[in-house]
């Protein structure tokens, strides 16, 4: 599977969550025992949501918690 670039996570919501299903997320890091490891998950479920509505955490306005969300396209957001 290609990589994405950041160009990819910009673009509508409803859009990019269909996108993101089926990519795999990739970390690779380093273990004292087996050397390097890569760490991989693929995405089969997404949510979608815009600034404004109250299902999402960037309605709530920017914290410190939240700033991923008001980041550049791309960023990860977890909680």
């Amino acid at each position: 599977m290609p990589r994405v670039t950041t160009n990819f996570f910009d673009q509508e919501p409803l859009d990019l969550a269909q996108d993101l299903i089926g990519k795999v997320l990739r970390h690779r890091i380093e273990d004292p025992v087996h050397g390097w490891l890569w760490l991989s998950a693929r995405i089969i479920e997404t949510e979608a949501y815009y600034l404004d509505e109250k299902g999402s955490h960037s309605s709530l306005g920017f914290t410190e918690k939240r700033r991923a969300m008001f980041m550049a396209p791309g960023t990860i957001y977890m909680y």
